[in-house]
């Protein structure tokens, strides 16, 4: 098995699992939620957003790769600066 098939199942096993194919997000692109469902999401997501960057940093301190770390840098410096 290439690489290129492991990907391509791992892929597979999670295409179920997307957060956007999930019924409260499709409704969301549709149109269809309302202003105040709309802030419910967003106070109870928000600890998450702001927490994202720890998260982010964890994942560096322990990452075993530099390639790896490097990206976890990247993208911790973008959520660090906006």
């Amino acid at each position: 098995m290439t690489f290129s098939d492991v990907l391509a199942s791992v892929k597979e096993a999670i295409a179920e699992f997307a957060v956007l194919n999930h019924p409260f997000y499709q409704d969301w692109n549709k149109g269809l939620l309302n202003r105040e469902v709309l802030q419910e999401y967003a106070v109870g997501y928000y600890p998450h957003v702001k927490a994202f960057p720890q998260y982010m940093s964890r994942l560096h301190s322990i990452c075993p790769t530099d390639s790896g770390r490097q990206m976890l840098l990247r993208n911790l410096n973008d959520e660090e600066q906006g």
